[in-house]
């Protein structure tokens, strides 16, 4: 929209675009009346924005919210150039506005979306810390302590009894071995990367039927072992989280993994038998994982859905179309 303004800020000429938008006569935006659009917060800004670069006889660049004839406030960027008179003194602008709204609401969700997934690192970097040190970290202490007693002379143990306790710090060593390697695959799926996500999923499921009271039963069809690698990751870290709030939040006996290879593209459903939660209602972290999961698979072209009420479980789809698989 083009515009011609006075030293007062006051416009002097509009294109046909500014009726368009306002929805009121041209009559009506000349002079002050435009002013009157200006969203009340942003009118002093704009007034001391204008009076600066007419002073200073420089480009005028600012931002502000006018209303359309809807009445929705559109943000829009303004750019003008000073109008020199005969003596060389600006004598008004001359400027342009151009609708910005939505790549500010782009910009802003990403911006809130960044922000979400530093929490999300941020918190899972907290909880495997706590894992390390709670749990790892005394149960080495203990194991430690242990070798350290076979030797203590007060002790005077038997031969059996010392076999006995070697076996028992065996068995606490094999356990913490496992139970590291269990927390490096979260960070970092080996078998996600060396034999493909079908496996890696397979594993998920055994993993968590395993450690957690969840019956978890995973089917897999027609699924290639070799996808690109950021399909392959996203599906994947989709299904981890959504088991971890199986685990965590729904109080299910039962667990269904789906990775379905169809003529549209791969299908990924998780559904439980728990507690399930009202959608407007989802606790931060659960709400934050199932941000996670929406923007990872929109990263990768796919869709995403959950559906959820109270005591009916819980379901969850992702699903990448086929003409995303051939470009990754």
């Amino acid at each position: 929209m083009l515009w011609v303004a006075h030293a007062d800020s006051e416009f002097a000429d509009i294109n046909d675009e500014w009726e368009h938008f306002t929805g009121v006569s041209r009559g009506e935006n000349l002079g002050p009346g435009w002013m009157r659009r200006i969203h009340p917060k942003d009118l002093a800004g704009w007034l001391k924005s204008f009076a600066e670069a007419f002073r200073l006889s420089k480009e005028l660049s600012t931002r502000l919210r006018l209303e359309r004839h809807d009445g929705q406030y559109r943000w829009m960027l303004v750019r003008a150039n000073p109008l020199p008179t005969e003596g060389g003194q600006p004598g008004g602008f001359a400027g342009c506005c151009i609708d910005i709204t939505d790549e500010r609401e782009i910009a802003d969700a990403v911006s809130d979306f960044s922000g979400r997934l530093i929490q999300a690192q941020e918190g899972e970097r907290s909880r495997i810390a706590r894992e390390l040190h709670d749990d790892i970290t005394q149960r080495m202490a203990l194991l430690a302590n242990g070798i350290q007693e076979l030797d203590l002379p007060r002790l005077r143990l038997s031969t059996p009894q010392k076999k006995q306790r070697i076996q028992a710090l065996k068995k606490l060593a094999i356990e913490i071995s496992s139970d590291v390697q269990f927390l490096s695959r979260q960070l970092h799926p080996s078998k996600l990367q060396y034999l493909g996500l079908p496996a890696a999923i397979r594993s998920l499921c055994r993993e968590v039927s395993l450690r957690h009271k969840v019956d978890v039963t995973c089917i897999v069809r027609d699924v290639p072992d070799k996808l690109p690698e950021s399909i392959s990751l996203n599906l994947f870290r989709t299904a981890q989280e959504s088991l971890q709030n199986v685990v965590k939040h729904s109080r299910a006996q039962h667990a269904l993994v789906e990775l379905v290879g169809e003529t549209a593209g791969i299908h990924l459903r998780i559904s439980d038998d728990g507690v399930g939660f009202e959608l407007n209602q989802e606790n931060s972290s659960r709400g934050l994982g199932l941000t996670s999961m929406r923007e990872r698979l929109n990263s990768v072209g796919g869709t995403f859905s959950v559906c959820s009420g109270r005591m009916t479980g819980t379901h969850v789809e992702g699903a990448v179309p086929m003409a995303q698989l051939a470009h990754g």
